[in-house]
């Protein structure tokens, strides 16, 4: 049964990621919705801002995607994470 007062997978990837790194307001994130998946696309026009999103040897996005990954599980969903550079 859905919570209509959960934030959307969107919003929560736009605040953890906001938080760490120099541009935010640089940053797109898109979601496309099926009827049991998710799919977050992430890109921003800062290439630094990419490679902190990234992280040293894809830690900090594999972190985030591990995150959303349990959080879409929780919510009965499955969820893809991507990054556009």
């Amino acid at each position: 049964m859905p919570n209509d007062n959960l934030l959307s997978l969107s919003e929560i990837t736009k605040i953890i990621i906001s938080e760490f790194i120099d541009s935010p307001d640089l940053l797109v994130i898109e979601e496309k919705t099926g009827n049991s998946s998710v799919i977050i696309g992430i890109s921003s026009i800062e290439k630094d801002d990419i490679a902190q999103i990234i992280g040293r040897n894809g830690s900090m996005i594999t972190a985030i995607k591990k995150i959303l990954e349990r959080i879409a599980h929780k919510r009965g969903l499955r969820c893809t994470v991507y990054v556009v550079d």
